[in-house]
């Protein structure tokens, strides 16, 4: 008997069904099935009676149940008692975060994690939010830290309290939009777009503003440096999107920034992982990490 099995167990006893069950473990219904069927090989008993399409315990599942929970809380207590022990835990993980969030946000907290724990070996990649996700489900990378607005159901998210951050208009000083106090996607109609390129998530987000807006904007120049686009738009007569607080670090002073008043200007940022990947003991401790630096508004 296996702790694997156990926790399949205790699933299908909680949810009454092979499917709903496997569905919620991330594993098919027949490996699911087979599972049982070597449990009650194994002690010799029946553990469930079909009722419709509900599964319910026996009075041997149901004794089974009990011990099961015990043995799954003792064995996560003995797991817990060896994880705080930092000075055991090593290995190396891949971490993907977007060049913004690297330079202005999470540097000082990767630093931190990694004095804590010196024999963690952390490699970054440093791309586009959407590019990152990308290479999360591809499993390149094992965890990403990322502008998160297009969810896949291959993937685990975990949304960082006190990061959201603001995207805003970026125009040259000279240009008519520039005297607003705050504009809509709607008032961009006419102008025309330099953005980020299309692994960002605020590269892509303003097109899909703006046609649920009415229009599709006329996108000029697309590139990755965020210096080159503002550089352009101060010597142009276009406009582009960008995130407030690279503005706010980078001391923008030749361009004019306003403010986006839409709900959609707001952008979440989240950790996420592949959610049919065990987390390795090393990863468990970055995301704990990132997560409590996260609500201690340290970032």
């Amino acid at each position: 008997m296996e702790i694997r099995q156990l926790k399949y167990f205790v699933q299908i006893a909680k949810d009454q069904n092979f499917t709903i069950a496997a569905k919620q473990l991330f594993i098919t219904q027949p490996t699911l099935s087979w599972t049982v069927k070597q449990l009650e090989e194994e002690l010799g008993v029946k553990l469930f009676i079909a009722n419709g399409k509900k599964l319910i315990l026996t009075v041997e599942g149901e004794e089974l149940l009990q011990h099961a929970n015990y043995l799954l809380n003792e064995h996560q207590r003995v797991v817990e008692l060896f994880q705080n022990r930092k000075d055991l835990v090593s290995g190396h993980i891949k971490v993907g975060i977007p060049t913004l969030f690297g330079a202005y946000f999470f540097m000082n907290s990767i630093m931190t994690f990694m004095e804590k724990y010196p024999k963690i070996k952390v490699t970054m990649h440093n791309f586009g939010s959407i590019a990152i996700q990308e290479m999360v489900e591809a499993g390149t990378i094992e965890l990403g830290i990322v502008s998160y607005l297009f969810p896949s159901n291959t993937l685990a998210a975990i949304e960082l309290p006190n990061t959201t951050y603001p995207i805003v208009v970026v125009a040259s000083k000279k240009h008519p939009l520039a005297a607003k106090s705050s504009l809509t996607f709607a008032d961009l109609k006419n102008a025309g777009f330099i953005l980020l390129s299309e692994g960002y998530t605020v590269g892509e987000l303003p097109i899909q503003a703006c046609k649920k807006a009415g229009f599709t904007p006329n996108v000029i120049l697309r590139s990755s440096e965020w210096d080159i686009i503002c550089e352009a738009v101060a010597n142009s007569s276009n406009i582009s999107i960008l995130p407030y607080p690279f503005l706010e670090k980078a001391h923008k002073e030749n361009v004019a920034v306003i403010p986006i008043n839409d709900p959609e200007s707001i952008i979440p940022i989240a950790i996420i992982t592949r959610k049919d990947r065990e987390k390795s003991l090393p990863l468990q401790k970055f995301i704990q990490f990132i997560l409590n630096d996260s609500l201690n508004a340290k970032l």
